[in-house]
């Protein structure tokens, strides 16, 4: 199960809500069982993670210790490592590109319940203009929030590591990988 919550605390005439996000002002805690069919922490390897955009380079995500530039965390949520954007630069994403990190294929023979869990640090604008999308198998099935081009304002800016639970059974009908 899956809880979503945020933390008030008030004192006098003073409210403060976290998480402290316009764009995503709901923590999640999943609850109950798990199997865990594929996990990296990155702090050895990448075990077959690619990075890619469609100019045909090699994108602008890279493996290792975050610097907190651009919106970044100064650190890793476990370890020292990450896959972020532009860790060695300023950290901001290039403007007119679509990047991807694809992750290995994981086997999902004899499960019935898949659920994929992640830590993330995300800064976006508005997806009236950025789009930050999770896809499995070629489907989306997480993306940032947005109003229309006239708005614009719901900047995405997660300013701690966020955990995020997505059940992914409406999405995989039959698949034996994703």
């Amino acid at each position: 199960t899956q809880i979503r919550y945020q933390v008030v605390g008030q004192q006098g005439s003073t409210t403060v809500s976290l998480p402290d996000n316009r764009a995503d002002a709901e923590y999640r805690v999943f609850v109950g069982e798990t199997r865990v069919l594929y996990e990296n922490d990155f702090e050895t390897t990448i075990d077959g993670w690619t990075f890619d955009d469609t100019k045909s380079g090699s994108g602008d995500f890279q493996w290792g210790p975050p610097q907190g530039l651009g919106g970044d965390p100064a650190a890793a949520f476990s370890g020292t490592k990450v896959i972020g954007n532009r860790l060695d630069g300023t950290g901001l994403y290039k403007s007119a590109r679509t990047v991807f990190a694809e992750s290995p294929a994981v086997d999902l023979q004899g499960e019935d319940h898949v659920r994929l869990q992640v830590r993330r640090w995300l800064t976006v604008q508005d997806s009236a203009f950025d789009q930050a999308l999770i896809y499995v198998n070629g489907k989306p099935v997480w993306q940032n929030d947005g109003t229309d081009e006239d708005d614009g304002s719901l900047e995405h800016r997660d300013l701690e590591w966020r955990f995020e639970d997505i059940d992914l059974r409406p999405y995989l009908q039959g698949a034996t990988t994703v």
